[in-house]
């Protein structure tokens, strides 16, 4: 697993061999964000911790949980959506495909994880060759 933090354009990025490693860093951020901001929302994108994101969600005090494309979509509801906000997942190649590859992948998200907390997203970015058609059909086909 790979910690990484952005804060203000800054970020850092260690190797983490356990899900108490990479929550810890996370910890303090939050507690330190919330002492200056009481009630922060702040949204956890632990990638690569599959198994170990809802400890992260409860180590860390997290306001909601970032997901990649990768991340079991009933696992997201099962567990994750219980306890927080749900924020992901599109895979980014079904966005630069475009077309019905793109509505099939817009549709399954939002028959999984739309019943509950959900921040539709990308579930981890746009690529730089994506079309801005097929984000403009994206949004048209959320929007409904």
């Amino acid at each position: 697993m790979l910690y990484r933090c952005s804060i203000h354009g800054l970020v850092y990025s260690r190797p983490i061999n356990s899900i108490a490693g990479a929550s810890l860093p996370m910890q303090k951020i939050v507690e330190g964000v919330r002492k200056e901001v009481p009630g922060a929302k702040i949204i956890g994108f632990p990638r690569g911790a599959t198994a170990m994101t809802l400890p992260y969600v409860e180590m860390t005090g997290v306001s909601a949980i970032g997901v990649d494309w990768t991340f079991p979509r009933m696992i997201a509801r099962e567990t994750l959506q219980r306890r927080v906000p749900v924020q992901g997942n599109v895979d980014p190649l079904a966005l630069l495909a475009g077309g019905t590859a793109l509505d099939r992948e817009v549709d399954d998200v939002m028959k999984e994880l739309g019943g509950g907390p959900l921040i539709f997203n990308l579930g981890h970015g746009i690529l730089p060759e994506t079309p801005i058609v097929n984000v403009e059909r994206m949004l048209k086909r959320v929007r409904g």
